[in-house]
């Protein structure tokens, strides 16, 4: 362990209680670093639907609260504990969830003075933020001040890793999505990076499906307009053989695997309610059907990451881009919250702290 004094404080979006508001604290500077333990100043965050459905309790009951949140975003490393060998202070990183093969280190506890407050393996709506090792990848100054920097952590790893990983599409494979927010655009850029030409974009906004028009989508379907029995009939005329499902609705679980092809596959991404369960006739998994679940889009993310970034480095991220719906302030991060639930966010909501 290596200690070091500072009275600083800092900001911090913090969960005191399931299904209401972060509350902005001052939380204290860290003064120690145990083993595998970085210290790091946030650049940019985004707010993925997973720290939504923390907030709202969709996996059930938090044994953690107060605790902090968010799990990507860019950063700039101000002080490495000890066994860290990855990094060094000064050097760039991107924030990710999953994570590489390095020692896991134990989540620090942070303080407001008062009360001690939780924290993971990575945090990342606050200014600065004590990170295990094994969930930074260095990357360049330059891409670190990018705003894209803060979507490699989720959004693109698990985004592209549905495609690439998971599901293994092949450009010859036709494919289907339900919920084009920030994940399914990502989904949508990859699959029109690889060249596939049917893509069926499944939606109950409006604004949402024309975007992901402009990024690749060749078809669209508009639940909240049309009856699901017609989207049925839509998959199977197009001959949808593999399924990306966003949303976790059970309904839309269960519409995409009565509709795909018989031996398609239906790929889960987005989490029901824990209090939720699909009803589903099993006879046709006997035959070729599958469902196979997303953990991140099975990536790994220091070998992923550069891939992505060469893949799609030329003209400076271009495509990636539109994938960034909004960038406002860490005061302002409930109201962002509300606008995603409202959806009012088409793409990612960035935090730029």
């Amino acid at each position: 362990m290596s200690s070091y004094t500072s009275s600083r404080n800092f900001k911090a979006a913090v969960l005191i209680e399931q299904k209401q508001s972060l509350k902005i604290m001052d939380i204290k500077m860290p003064t120690y670093l145990d083993q595998h333990q970085v210290l790091v100043k946030i650049i940019y965050t985004g707010i993925c639907g997973s720290q939504i459905g923390e907030i709202d309790g969709v996996k059930g009951k938090d044994n953690y609260l107060p605790h902090l949140l968010g799990h990507e975003g860019s950063a700039e490393v101000i002080k490495i504990g000890p066994k860290v060998k990855s990094l060094r202070k000064g050097d760039y990183v991107t924030l990710h969830w999953k994570p590489n093969d390095i020692k896991n280190a134990k989540p620090y506890i942070y303080s407001d003075g008062k009360n001690s407050i939780n924290s993971g393996n990575v945090t990342s709506f606050s200014e600065y933020s004590v990170v295990s090792e094994n969930r930074l990848t260095k990357i360049s100054k330059k891409i670190a001040l990018n705003k894209i920097s803060a979507l490699l952590g989720c959004c693109l790893l698990t985004g592209f890793g549905v495609v690439k990983n998971d599901l293994k599409v092949k450009k010859t494979d036709k494919v289907a999505i339900f919920g084009v927010g920030g994940l399914g655009l990502a989904n949508i850029i990859y699959l029109k990076k690889i060249g596939v030409r049917v893509i069926l974009s499944i939606d109950i906004d409006e604004q949402k499906l024309k975007k992901a028009k402009t990024l690749g989508s060749n078809f669209s379907f508009n639940l909240k307009k049309e009856e699901k029995k017609l989207l049925k009939k839509k998959i199977q005329q197009l001959g949808i053989n593999k399924i990306i499902e966003n949303t976790g609705s059970t309904s839309n679980i269960e519409c995409a695997y009565e509709s795909i092809s018989s031996k398609g596959t239906l790929c889960l991404v987005g989490v029901p309610p824990y209090n939720k369960k699909i009803k589903i006739h099993t006879l046709q998994i006997h035959f070729g059907k599958r469902i196979i679940g997303s953990h991140g889009g099975t990536t790994n993310p220091k070998k992923d990451i550069n891939y992505y970034l060469k893949k799609f480095k030329k003209n400076n991220f271009r495509e990636l881009k539109p994938l960034i719906a909004k960038v406002g302030k860490l005061k302002l991060i409930n109201k962002a919250i509300k606008e995603i639930k409202n959806s009012k966010i088409n793409g990612r909501y960035l935090i730029r702290l």
